[in-house]
């Protein structure tokens, strides 16, 4: 689907981080927010081996630095593919500890788009835990999680398909299929996959924003375009699809992080510009909800 209109979301924009406090062969993208920190995905490309290696960042609000996760040898398969390394981290705060969801081309011997779910330590520089999340179908990916009373869930906006992830005693987490959302009668609800995390509104409704890929009139490239959509846990539908936007530009950009702040109305985006800045944008929950 092409939408007719696309409109600019009313905010106001900065870096996400000095430019001086990152290295100078690396691309600085997709972040995403669990406060106070901040995952940014940094991209490295080996002239050796011709691939791109992507590494695991993250910023810290309080301490106004960046560090490189260390991630254990032996979580992922060896790997010939071009994309090697942990990709697209959706960030959380669950029971204490900061949680991550994420893709990999080789967290299991497919080589192809997968989930990965695990936590970092208290100090943030390593995973303490982490294994393969199997769906049941390749490839996937932009599967974001978030806490519903008191549990951590999973949501696959491509599908609309509701998990919820189970912790057993020997340290396995399991997932169970909870429900598939169900557009409203009469709503418009495009073929979209997961940006940000959902946040809670009130009651059993969330939101979120999505986004979904479109041809650029020029030269057969793409845009990525965004939507907020609300969904009701409780009702297990989809109850709001707002008009499709951007922030800086129609083209190579990707919301990944939000963080809600409903005394002061505000709303705070981070998304990587041109996949190569991160960036992050103040905007309201009114200027997201507008419909077509």
């Amino acid at each position: 689907m092409i939408p007719s209109h696309i409109r600019r979301l009313p905010c106001q924009t900065q870096r996400l981080f000095r430019e001086n406090s990152s290295i100078p062969d690396f691309s600085y993208f997709n972040p995403s927010s669990a406060y106070p920190y901040v995952y940014v995905r940094a991209t490295e490309k080996l002239e050796t081996t011709l691939a791109q290696v992507s590494h695991m960042f993250l910023y810290s609000y309080k301490t106004d630095s960046m560090i490189m996760v260390d991630i254990p040898d032996g979580i992922l398969y060896p790997s010939c593919n071009y994309y090697q390394g942990i990709e697209d981290t959706r960030i959380l705060m669950y029971h204490g500890r900061l949680w991550f969801v994420s893709t990999s081309t080789h967290v299991s011997s497919t080589m192809r788009s997968e989930m990965m779910i695990g936590y970092f330590s208290q100090d943030t520089k390593n995973i303490e835990f982490c294994q393969h999340l199997d769906l049941g179908m390749r490839p996937v990916k932009n599967i974001c999680p978030f806490q519903h009373h008191n549990s951590l869930f999973l949501l696959d906006t491509y599908t609309l398909t509701m998990y919820r992830v189970i912790e057993e005693k020997s340290k396995t987490l399991i997932v169970e299929v909870i429900c598939t959302l169900e557009p409203c009668h009469g709503m418009l609800c495009c073929r979209v996959r997961g940006s940000t995390s959902p946040i809670h509104l009130h009651g059993n409704l969330y939101g979120c924003i999505v986004h979904e890929h479109i041809p650029k009139a020029s030269g057969g490239a793409f845009a990525y375009i965004s939507y907020w959509m609300e969904f009701d846990m409780e009702r297990q539908a989809v109850t709001f699809f707002s008009a499709p936007f951007f922030i800086t530009c129609l083209g190579i950009e990707f919301i990944s992080g939000i963080e809600y702040n409903p005394e002061k109305d505000t709303v705070e985006l981070y998304l990587g510009f041109k996949d190569k800045v991160p960036i992050v944008a103040y905007t309201t929950l009114h200027d997201l909800r507008v419909g077509e």
